[in-house]
């Protein structure tokens, strides 16, 4: 089911082909508003007394295009993308490889969480526990980190490139407005 949620939440936007196609496809026009708006409000939830630490992600298959990486043109001074659906990570680096080295091109995420800015993480209740998967919800920015003199934080070993990310997931409160911090009690 995962996939025809990723469906609903790449395709809608209408902005790639590929992805408008791939909702219609699976979807056949639902679009599954109250169990995705369930499961994000989950994962918020859940996050909150998750632990911070460095996931992975591996992605095969594909590049990240030129414009991932400069941020010459950014009025901000940041790069990096947007996943517009439900993220897995994995706190597992060779869980993950085995991801990113299924086909070339591969990429492999090292994504970095902060203090507020964490995923869910469900190896409690998966069906693959030994994966420590870590859900985050749709519209996670991942930045692209920089090295101390301003270079991208990127490795190429061989055919695998190594990105390092830190995830900023939209914590939507229902009103479209960022959720406040929770506070000690909450947590």
């Amino acid at each position: 089911m995962f996939e025809k949620y990723n469906a609903v939440l790449r395709g809608l936007p209408n902005r790639v082909p590929f992805f408008v196609n791939g909702y219609m496809e699976r979807c056949l026009g639902n679009r599954y508003v109250a169990t995705i708006h369930a499961i994000n409000r989950c994962l918020v939830k859940l996050s909150k007394v998750t632990p911070a630490k460095k996931l992975y992600r591996g992605v095969s298959g594909m590049r990240l295009p030129d414009c991932f990486f400069d941020y010459s043109d950014a009025t901000y001074r940041v790069s990096g993308g947007v996943e517009f659906g439900f993220m897995s990570a994995s706190a597992d680096k060779e869980e993950s490889m085995k991801y990113a080295t299924a086909r070339t091109p591969s990429l492999l995420y090292e994504i970095d969480q902060g203090m507020l800015d964490r995923g869910a993480s469900l190896q409690w209740l998966s069906q693959y526990p030994h994966e420590a998967e870590t859900c985050f919800p749709p519209c996670t920015g991942l930045e692209l980190k920089r090295n101390s003199d301003g270079s991208t934080a990127k490795k190429v070993d061989g055919r695998l490139t190594i990105v390092e990310l830190r995830a900023q997931p939209a914590r939507l409160d229902g009103s479209g407005r960022r959720a406040a911090a929770p506070t000690p009690a909450q947590v």
